[in-house]
């Protein structure tokens, strides 16, 4: 199973940030079967996964498959043990709220290995700030940001994203 839908979806809306975003926060049950079917290729073994919102859909689907527990980001303060966990995100940028997560989950015993992106904004500067934590950073698709707008990544970084 590849990301056609996913993939052709995504480049549609690339000239519109609110629409790409509002369709990764609203995936076709389709297009999370695609996307969690990729991370589950990809995706490091873990104890639970921790989606931000709007990344729940694929969470949950990877969570079935693995039999792992999904725990939503409200509630990773009330983790306890020494788990592994992976992060789950639609869209990583900037990357400080998955920074923040990764030292709230760290703060309750549980180490962040991987984060999940559906998409990464391969400029933001995310990636950067979550490998300088020792986390890997696995994103379904990237996008560069350009004169012309958001843009299909072209370069090679070094990523299991399809190009």
């Amino acid at each position: 199973m590849g990301l056609h839908l996913f993939r052709q979806r995504t480049k549609q809306l690339l000239s519109s940030e609110e629409g790409l975003l509002g369709h990764l926060r609203r995936l076709p049950q389709e297009e999370v079967v695609e996307v969690a079917a990729h991370l589950d290729a990809l995706l490091p073994p873990v104890g639970v996964l921790i989606p931000l919102p709007g990344a729940e859909g694929v969470a949950e689907q990877l969570g079935a498959w693995r039999g792992l527990p999904v725990v939503r980001a409200s509630g990773v303060d009330a983790l306890t043990g020494s788990a592994d966990a992976a992060l789950v995100t639609t869209q990583l940028s900037d990357g400080v709220a998955e920074l923040d997560l990764c030292l709230r989950a760290a703060h309750s015993g549980v180490r962040v290995r991987a984060v999940a992106a559906l998409v990464e904004r391969t400029g933001a500067g995310g990636r950067s700030r979550l490998e300088l934590q020792g986390t890997e950073v696995l994103p379904v698709l990237e996008v560069a940001d350009t004169p012309e707008g958001l843009l299909f990544e072209r370069r090679d970084t070094r990523t299991h994203g399809l190009h």
